[in-house]
């Protein structure tokens, strides 16, 4: 009986959600410029995001650092014992550590 009645509770939970917003990424039927403005910046932001895992590759040290420890993994004679995960976000934080000096100098 219990669980027939969170199971109840849940499903009127979820249907009484909040929809979300529609956004028209059109550009064709716009009249005001400020809706042009926004879609714009949208599109911007997209690409930033798509973007930026490739300048993180291209621009930082990030891949030598995943080399030297899959390399060390390896002479280690330890096929998989860190995960990739693990060797994956040491050296993004090393990445960070290293690169902080030149954020802030260039910012």
């Amino acid at each position: 009986m219990k669980l027939l009645l969170t199971l109840l509770l849940f499903t009127v939970y979820t249907f009484a959600a909040d929809t979300a917003p529609i956004v028209n990424l059109s550009v064709a039927a716009l009249d005001d410029p400020a809706q042009f403005v926004k879609t714009i910046n949208i599109a911007i932001i997209l690409t930033l995001f798509v973007l930026a895992p490739t300048l993180i590759l291209m621009v930082t040290s990030f891949t030598r650092i995943v080399i030297v420890f899959s390399l060390l993994r390896q002479a280690m004679g330890l096929q998989q014992t860190p995960p990739t995960q693990i060797v994956i976000s040491l050296a993004l934080i090393l990445t960070i550590f290293i690169m902080e000096p030149y954020a802030k100098k260039s910012w």
